[in-house]
């Protein structure tokens, strides 16, 4: 009995879990004033960015904020694993997304076969935003609709 009490606590305290942790995001009217682009879309197609981040492409149904530059948009966002913060976009649904531009490297080879760092700033999501999908968020969309421009 007492090898089963051992085994029983050497199981349980040698687990370690790791999960995404953040705070929940303030109210639309405060994560609106953090996002440097705020906009509603359509996910239509994912691909990978690197081994830890998924980029999606996304067609604009309406922009809140940031600059309107084309009618798609590529934001990045973690590969949603529970470790990360990742948000977990599905393809063909329509998100509120909430986003910033964050620093993002990139490894690319030169035609010599050398490679060289890029950092360039992305548009980024997660789950600790408030980014959510379109029928789950009828409060943020109409605070967003009904504020003046």
């Amino acid at each position: 009995m007492k090898y089963l009490f051992l085994f029983i606590a050497l199981f349980y305290t040698n687990h370690i879990t790791i999960a995404c942790s953040c705070l929940p995001p303030g109210l639309p009217k405060t994560e609106l004033k953090k996002s440097d682009l705020v906009c509603t879309g359509k996910i239509i197609s994912i691909r990978k960015f690197d081994n830890y981040t998924n980029e999606f492409t996304i067609l604009i149904i309406k922009y809140f904020k940031g600059k309107k530059r084309s009618k798609t948009l590529t934001v990045l966002s973690e590969i949603n694993t529970g470790a990360s913060c990742g948000y977990p976009f599905e393809l063909g649904k329509e998100y509120i997304i909430f986003s910033s531009k964050e620093p993002f490297t990139k490894f690319i080879k030169d035609e010599n076969g050398k490679t060289h760092r890029k950092i360039e700033k992305r548009y980024y999501t997660n789950s600790c935003k408030r980014t959510k999908l379109i029928e789950e968020d009828i409060e943020d969309l109409s605070y967003l609709n009904e504020r003046k421009n």
